[in-house]
């Protein structure tokens, strides 16, 4: 927060734990300055409060997000603003931008194999991300056509892939359904003392 704020000179939202340490901005400075868990602090819905975390030296605004998961448990969110001029409906908004970033890195990594480029070459490793960028485009297209997110459409492409293997495999007739297929293949390792 500090070397984005004050070394960066860049404004944060950023989700926080319930257990960090925070005193409302209108008690610092005064004796009833004591730092508390966030969760501990007076809280309304649709509520931001200015204080000052521990070890943050400027303050910041809060908002608790209070949200239903989907196996009807409430999770609660604690966002920390820099920008002290927003309402709670401006750093919610921010927050699910920053959100959708995440989810699309996910799916870059999970299902591009973004991360997997083993290449040296810069030139190589810019065309993988080129490649990538362009693969999360096209899987984005076929997403918003059918409604199924990338992880589904992954699996739906790599169940195609294997049956078609398979109906491949049946065409060769290597063996028929009642033979008993085993493997005589025998593994040896060597290991070096």
């Amino acid at each position: 927060m500090i070397s984005v704020k004050q070394e960066l000179g860049k404004e944060f939202v950023m989700a926080i734990k319930s257990n960090r340490l925070a005193c409302p901005a209108e008690l610092m400075g005064t004796e009833q300055e004591e730092f508390k868990d966030i969760s501990s602090l007076a809280w309304s819905e649709d509520y931001t409060q200015q204080v000052r975390l521990n070890g943050v030296p400027f303050d910041v605004l809060l908002t608790k997000k209070v949200f239903k998961n989907e196996d009807g448990s409430m999770g609660e969110l604690y966002l920390a603003c820099s920008e002290l001029s927003l309402d709670f409906g401006q750093i919610d908004a921010l927050y699910q931008r920053r959100w959708n970033i995440e989810c699309h890195h996910k799916s870059a990594k999970s299902n591009l194999n973004y991360s997997k480029c083993q290449a040296s070459s810069p030139m190589v490793q810019q065309n993988h991300c080129i490649m990538v960028l362009y693969a999360f485009f096209l899987l984005e297209k076929i997403s918003r056509k059918t409604g199924d997110n990338h992880f589904a459409l992954k699996h739906r492409l790599y169940k195609a892939a294997l049956t078609a293997a398979w109906k491949k495999l049946g065409k060769y007739k290597c063996f028929s359904e009642n033979e008993d297929v085993t493997c005589n293949t025998q593994i040896t390792f060597n290991v070096a003392a």
